[in-house]
């Protein structure tokens, strides 16, 4: 049986004396104790440890270090953004994560509302954080042209990070990381079905991988799938705050899956979406915002952590909820926790009707888990 378990973070925060009742669509609050979050930290990574699987995977949303994020990291230290969750991220074989910012200092501002450019720091704090791939198949990877592309991929590569979906020409661009976990090959695919012109499509001159001609999507997917065991395609499409997929979408999904995709992960839409499976294997269309400057509030400032263990012909996917605020992200305290739990079991029943879930406490007391299977 599939199954999809979410782990609830549930801090003791000073002056909670209980538990209350909130909508899944009320603002987000900070968590104030750092040392608390540690501790809470190593009891989620103490749970998660405890779970026999193969390998285990953790998957985060939309991520960037512009704007506060940057003036955080000049006054406070490259890695303050990323250090609360960094013990979680590093509990896993393979951390993946969208990198939805140009890196560094080179290029040309491109014509757009918004544009994105961190500070070359940010790959090293990337990697300090435990992630080991970003995939930069998005509409911002090129916000400073194919000069601020390349120099961010020359900081990938300095940071030791692997990348995906980007590339300096058009065969890099489309093709797949890949890595062996536990005699396992693992191949990651990236791709969008959100750039803003045509001259973003990788060429020779490098570029990004276009989602938009989904049967070479299919065709890169089928040629992993023959060579590897398991094949993970992270995708950008959907559209902004709308919190479930379109019939397209969805019906895209499947037929990745039927092509041999074994993990689908969404990003793009800046809050959480639903998931399902389909064929025995897990879709997440949006994983929302993961870390974004302080302007994002309420539905875009909450997040969640997706960490999938696979077994064999198995896939248990576990969200643990989190929280943007001050340029930095939290694990959710009880309240909050409960809220994105809420949420995203919601969100999930708006997608497939044939989950059911039943939420209850866990062995460990920091922790709630509600499951879901088909």
């Amino acid at each position: 049986m599939k199954r999809l378990v979410i782990l609830v973070s549930l801090l003791l925060v000073v002056g909670v004396l209980s538990l209350v009742a909130v909508n899944p669509f009320n603002q987000s609050e900070a968590v104030n104790s750092s040392n608390v979050h540690s501790e809470i930290s190593r009891d989620l990574s103490k749970e998660l440890i405890g779970k026999s699987s193969s390998y285990e995977i953790t998957v985060v949303g939309d991520t960037m270090f512009d704007w506060s994020i940057k003036e955080a990291m000049s006054s406070k230290g490259a890695n303050f953004p990323l250090q609360h969750i960094s013990p979680i991220i590093k509990d896993s074989d393979l951390a993946i994560m969208n990198l939805e910012t140009a890196i560094g200092t080179a290029g040309i501002k491109e014509n757009k509302l918004y544009t994105f450019q961190s500070p070359p720091a940010s790959a090293k704090a990337i990697k300090d954080a435990g992630f080991d791939v970003v995939s930069l198949a998005n509409n911002h990877a090129m916000d400073f042209g194919r000069e601020g592309l390349h120099e961010t991929i020359d900081l990938l590569k300095k940071a030791d990070l692997n990348y995906v979906g980007a590339g300096t020409n058009e065969s890099e661009a489309y093709r797949a990381h890949s890595q062996t976990i536990n005699d396992h090959k693992v191949d990651i695919l990236g791709f969008s079905q959100v750039l803003p012109t045509i001259s973003w499509y990788a060429n020779e001159n490098g570029g990004l991988a276009s989602g938009y001609q989904q049967d070479r999507v299919i065709e890169h997917i089928k040629q992993s799938a023959a060579t590897c065991d398991t094949t993970i395609v992270y995708i950008h499409w959907g559209a902004e705050r709308t919190i479930q997929p379109s019939d397209s979408q969805r019906n895209f999904a499947h037929s990745m899956i039927d092509a041999g995709a074994d993990i689908i992960i969404g990003a793009h839409p800046h809050v959480l979406q639903g998931m399902e499976y389909y064929d025995g294997k897990p879709i997440l269309y949006s994983l929302g915002n993961f870390l974004f400057p302080d302007y994002v509030e309420g539905d875009t400032a909450d997040t969640v952590i997706a960490k999938i263990d696979v077994t064999v012909d198995n896939y248990e996917v576990t969200f643990i909820p989190a929280v943007i605020h001050d340029s930095t992200v939290t694990l959710a305290d009880k309240q909050n926790a409960t809220r994105i739990t809420d949420k995203m079991i919601y969100r999930s029943s708006l997608i497939s009707q044939t989950t059911d879930f039943a939420v209850s406490e866990g062995s460990a007391q920091s922790l709630m888990i509600a499951k879901a299977g088909e």
